[in-house]
């Protein structure tokens, strides 16, 4: 029942039906801390959490992502740490929710700390852990230990492969980035929507129409090129490249259109001598034609 309030955004109804319940359990106070933290109610889940009578992996689990996920990274460290003094043993969630946090906070001596723990209870086999650490430590500028975990990893896939090549990106290493986009075709590793954003942003970052093109060749191959996320960075790319009638070619060929994908080809055309174009585009898209 409470998660159900929740899940409606009924936080209210949640909360009065917690307090009229004759006997709370476990399973009770960790699904009110659940739904303060996905309704972002973070102060309220703190409050509950210090209040509970025991915790359990999730409840802390619940608390270290609810804090993450609300911009309180910092805070999720003291908890983190509060949890091992504890004794509670994290799980995998527990472990991917505080490197992220590690990762946001720039926080690289926890980070190291948990990667540790990683290594000891055997998690370093989970690509989801695998891929969360090299988040972490790309974020944090290490990228030579990233690229250790890279190939320490049993499994190498999209999930890994997705978190090194955004990692690149991050890192200005976009010709390393575009390197492990050519590998993972390579590997028959097929790229998803995201992957294709992080390789499209390579591109027009060192400006290279011709590897920009290579990539807008691999979405339509993999079906992916009406895609309105991968079509908006084609439409970036090509402006950014210079090449403004490509640009508006993806755009005539998009079935689904949104906000930026009208920003970004009425900005290239206006960008790239092409007035007239933008001029046509505005009207239509003022009127709301999103199509």
């Amino acid at each position: 029942m409470i998660d159900g309030f929740f899940r409606f955004g009924q936080v209210e109804r949640a909360e009065r039906f917690f307090k009229q319940m004759p006997i709370r359990d476990l399973a009770a106070w960790n699904a009110m801390l659940h739904g303060y933290c996905e309704n972002a109610r973070v102060d309220d889940a703190v409050k509950l959490f210090e209040q509970m009578p025991s915790r359990n992996v999730i409840s802390w689990t619940s608390m270290i992502g609810g804090l993450d996920q609300n911009g309180k990274s910092e805070e999720v460290l003291i908890v983190f740490e509060r949890m091992f003094k504890s004794g509670v043993v994290p799980n995998q969630t527990t472990l991917m929710c505080a490197l992220s946090a590690c990762a946001n906070a720039s926080s690289l001596p926890l980070g190291v700390h948990i990667h540790g723990h990683v290594f000891k209870s055997g998690f370093c086999f989970s690509v989801f852990v695998c891929a969360s650490l090299i988040t972490f430590y790309t974020n944090c500028k290490r990228i030579e230990k990233a690229t250790q975990v890279f190939n320490e990893a049993v499994y190498r896939n999209v999930v890994i492969c997705m978190a090194f090549l955004t990692g690149y990106g991050l890192n200005g290493r976009h010709e390393d980035g575009l390197k492990m986009f050519s590998d993972m075709m390579r590997a028959s590793v097929l790229p998803n929507q995201s992957s294709f954003v992080s390789a499209l942003n390579s591109c027009y970052s060192i400006e290279s129409l011709d590897r920009g093109k290579e990539v807008h060749a691999s979405t339509v191959k993999l079906q992916l090129g009406s895609d309105v996320f991968v079509g908006n960075s084609l439409v970036v790319m090509y402006n950014k490249c210079g090449a403004v009638d490509d640009a508006v070619e993806v755009f005539k060929r998009l079935r689904e259109k949104n906000i930026v994908t009208w920003n970004a080809t009425i900005c290239g055309c206006a960008q790239h001598g092409r007035g007239m174009w933008a001029m046509d585009l505005f009207s239509p898209m003022i009127r709301g034609l999103y199509r």
